[in-house]
C-alpha cells in the first residue's frame, strides 16, 4: 500500500513538470521580449521628465538627443514639436532649433506619435516660470544677434497664451514687423509671416439690415408725397453690395385723379420696391461711400383708412417703374467686435433718385422722385486671416 502511495506521487510529480517548465519558459520569454519603439519612446520621456524635474539639463539634452537620433524616423515620433521647441530652449541647442525651424513645414505626418503630453506641459509651465532666464540664457549664447531676436521672438510666441499676462497678438505683430525691418532678407522671415503674424480682419462675405426715414422731393402736379421709412437688407462681398428695400411715403394729393373719387387732399400711399448694386470707392475704418444704381417698382394708393371709408378706392392705384440712382454714406460708428463673426454699426445717409417714378402710368404723372433719408444700419462678416 505504502509503495502504491509513493509511485502515485512521483506520476503525479513526473506530469507536473513539463507544465511547470513550459511557464517559467513563457515568462522567461515575456521578460526577454525587447522592446518596441513605441516602448524605448515612452520609457525615454519618462525618464526625460526625471531628469528635467531634477534640472539635469545636460542628461535632458542626452535623451532627448538619442531619441531623436535613434528612435525617430518616417513612422515614429519622440516629441511633439511644440515639446522639441522648448525642450531646445532648455537644453540651449539653438542650432538645432533654428534649424528644426526652418524645415518645420517640410514634416510629414507619423503614425505614432505620444499620446501622453506631460512632456509638453511640464516644459510649458517651467517655461513660463523661467521665461527671463530662457531670455538671459538666449543673450549670453554664442548666436548672432540675428538669430538671437529671432528665438526671444519664437519664446514670446510659444507663452503668449500662457503668461500673464497674455501678450496680446498685436504685440506679436509689432514685433514680427520690427524684425524683419531689421533683417528683410532674413531666412526666418517666410516662418514668421507663416506662424507669428496673425490679423484676422472682416471676410469677403457679409448680410446687412438697415431702417432709415426722411424726405421726398417729387415735382409732379399730382402726387405730393412728403416723409418716407424704408428697411432694407443687403449683401456684402469685398466692396460690392447689393441692396434690396421697400419704401413707404404718405402725404397728399395736390390735384384731383380723373377719373376717381380720389381727390385734391386726399391722403395718399406711395410704396417703392428696388433693388441696387452699388460699389465702395471709399471703405476706410470709418466712413464708407458707395454710389448704386438698380431698378425700382413704385405704386402709389388712397392710404387705407380712406380706402376703408370709400371701398369705390379699393381699386384706385397708379403704378409705373424706373431706374434709381444715388449714394450711400455710412459712417462706422463701431467698427467690428472681437468675436466671430465680425460686426459693423453705421449711421446711414442714403440720397436716391428716380427719374420719372410714375410716367408708366400717364404722362400727367411724369416727374421725378429725390429720397433724402438718414437711419441705422449693421452689418455681419464672417472673417478672414489676412497674415
Amino acid at each position: 500500500m505504502k509503495y502504491g502511495i509513493n509511485l502515485l506521487i512521483v506520476l503525479i510529480t513526473f506530469c507536473c513538470l513539463p507544465i511547470s517548465g513550459q511557464e517559467i519558459s513563457i515568462g522567461q520569454r515575456i521578460l526577454n521580449y525587447p522592446d518596441s519603439k513605441e516602448d524605448y519612446i515612452e520609457k525615454g520621456r519618462r525618464l526625460l521628465i526625471h531628469q528635467f524635474e531634477n534640472m539635469d539639463f545636460d542628461s535632458v539634452k542626452l535623451v532627448m538627443n538619442y531619441l531623436e537620433d535613434h528612435i525617430d524616423d518616417h513612422t515614429y515620433l519622440s516629441f511633439l514639436p511644440g515639446e522639441r521647441i522648448l525642450l531646445y530652449y532648455w537644453t540651449k541647442q539653438y542650432d538645432r532649433l533654428t534649424m528644426f525651424i526652418l524645415n518645420i513645414d517640410k514634416e510629414k505626418e507619423h503614425e505614432y506619435v505620444p499620446a501622453n503630453h506631460r512632456v509638453g506641459e511640464i516644459a510649458v509651465k517651467w517655461s513660463v516660470q523661467d521665461y527671463d532666464i530662457l531670455n538671459q540664457w538666449i543673450n549670453e549664447s554664442e548666436s548672432g544677434a540675428e538669430d538671437k531676436d529671432f528665438l526671444i521672438l519664437l519664446l514670446k510666441m510659444m507663452l503668449a497664451d500662457h503668461l500673464l499676462p497674455n501678450i496680446p497678438q498685436q504685440e506679436l505683430n509689432d514685433a514680427s514687423d520690427a524684425f524683419i525691418a531689421r533683417y528683410p532678407g532674413s531666412k526666418y522671415n517666410e516662418f514668421i509671416k507663416t506662424h507669428i503674424f496673425f490679423k484676422i480682419v472682416p471676410g469677403d462675405w457679409g448680410v446687412g439690415f438697415g431702417v432709415r426715414g426722411g424726405y421726398t422731393f417729387h415735382n409732379n402736379d399730382y402726387l405730393n408725397p412728403k416723409g418716407n421709412i424704408d428697411m432694407n437688407i443687403c449683401v456684402r462681398y469685398q466692396r460690392w453690395v447689393l441692396d434690396m428695400a421697400i419704401m413707404g411715403g404718405f402725404g397728399k394729393l395736390s390735384r384731383d385723379i380723373p377719373d376717381t373719387d380720389w381727390f385734391k387732399g386726399d391722403k395718399a400711399s406711395t410704396t417703392h420696391f428696388y433693388f441696387s448694386l452699388g460699389y465702395a470707392f471709399l471703405d476706410n475704418a470709418n466712413f464708407r461711400i458707395s454710389p448704386f444704381v438698380g431698378g425700382s417698382f413704385n405704386s402709389s394708393t388712397p392710404d387705407e383708412d380712406l380706402r376703408d371709408e370709400y371701398p369705390q378706392l379699393e381699386d384706385v392705384k397708379i403704378n409705373g417703374w424706373s431706374p434709381i440712382a444715388g449714394a450711400n454714406l455710412e459712417w462706422k460708428f463701431r467698427k467690428k467686435h472681437p468675436s466671430y463673426p465680425f460686426y459693423q454699426n453705421h449711421i446711414n445717409l442714403r440720397i436716391s433718385y428716380l427719374p420719372d417714378a410714375f410716367r408708366k402710368a400717364g404722362r400727367i404723372y411724369s416727374g421725378d422722385m429725390w429720397f433724402l433719408t438718414l437711419g441705422f444700419s449693421f452689418d455681419t462678416f464672417g472673417r478672414k486671416r489676412i497674415y
